[in-house]
């Protein structure tokens, strides 16, 4: 199989993680948190179904036999809080901020592989969580003023970090079913469970109030969201780990770029106009998350 082909499979999914919120942000000025989530969840469900087929029967009956199914319950969890809180905070903050405070979420799972696994606690984790935290103080340095309780900007760091924590939860979790599993049913299951969960609560009405630009949006979130995360897991199993780090490492980059390309030309969305401390701040995030998640040797961890 070409090399080529995962780095491009993880490109696409990288632009389309990082293109994403600007999509969301729109859409959640209309639908709230979790209807939105739960119609991305059930959309993604279905298109993964279709790829899935009859390995999804199988999968199930192997990880019940196992007695693995409370991680698959838990794995399911932990992506609807990441998903339902990711969306949440971007009704408090800019897409770009949201996904900087997002990536505290890799430094939780080496945490969690220290804590649960007895993996190594390393130099290089230190030094990106050292980075990370000044990268994040210095892209938010224009609204510092804001950081008190009870601020907009509080509030979405917050909920962001609840979202963080979720996302910790489903990839620590879908490491336990690796091996009974395929990726591609762990995510099915994951969608469609976090689909259901949600419904009860979720408002469908809310649709109506969506004009064709905002249904478009819709369904190409829904279609981002089975792509990028097939692309990435399918190229996990053909890139080398510093590759697969430093590509998810740029996501807030792209966001960043994004809008700054984009905010004046789509209605909804507003320039961050972020002075050259933030731009640094975020260039310092990514080489952290590069730094602190990357190992030297070792392979690659798969991603859902």
């Amino acid at each position: 199989m070409s090399p080529y082909r995962g780095v491009i499979l993880l490109a696409l999914g990288v632009i389309i993680l990082g293109t994403l919120p600007l999509i969301l942000k729109l859409l959640v000025k209309v639908i709230d948190p979790v209807t939105l989530s739960s119609v991305r969840f059930l959309g993604a469900g279905v298109l993964l179904s279709v790829m899935a087929r009859g390995d999804v029967i199988e999968d199930l009956r192997r990880t019940i036999e196992q007695k693995r199914l409370r991680y698959l319950i838990l794995t399911a969890s932990g992506l609807t809080f990441n998903y339902v809180f990711f969306v949440w905070g971007l009704k408090f903050l800019s897409p770009s901020s949201v996904h900087i405070v997002l990536q505290v979420a890799p430094f939780l799972v080496l945490a969690g592989g220290v804590v649960f696994f007895r993996e190594p606690l390393t130099m290089r984790l230190g030094l990106g969580a050292l980075l990370l935290a000044v990268g994040s103080g210095l892209f938010f340095n224009q609204r510092l003023n804001e950081m008190v309780f009870g601020t907009y900007l509080t509030i979405g760091i917050t909920i962001a970090l609840v979202s963080a924590c979720g996302w910790a939860v489903f990839f620590l979790t879908q490491k336990m079913l690796h091996g009974h599993m395929r990726s591609r049913t762990i995510m099915f299951y994951t969608c469609i469970a976090g689909g259901l969960a949600l419904l009860p609560l979720a408002t469908p009405s809310q649709l109506h109030l969506l004009d064709s630009r905002l249904i478009i949006f819709l369904i190409l979130s829904t279609l981002g969201t089975a792509i990028a995360y097939t692309s990435i897991s399918s190229a996990t199993r053909q890139v080398t780990t510093t590759t697969m780090g430093l590509a998810l490492a740029m996501i807030p980059l792209v966001t960043v770029v994004d809008m700054a390309l984009f905010a004046n030309l789509i209605d909804g969305l507003y320039p961050e106009n972020l002075n050259v401390l933030a731009i640094f701040g975020a260039l310092l995030v990514v080489a952290g998350i590069t730094i602190g998640t990357t190992r030297a040797h070792g392979p690659s961890e798969q991603e859902a």
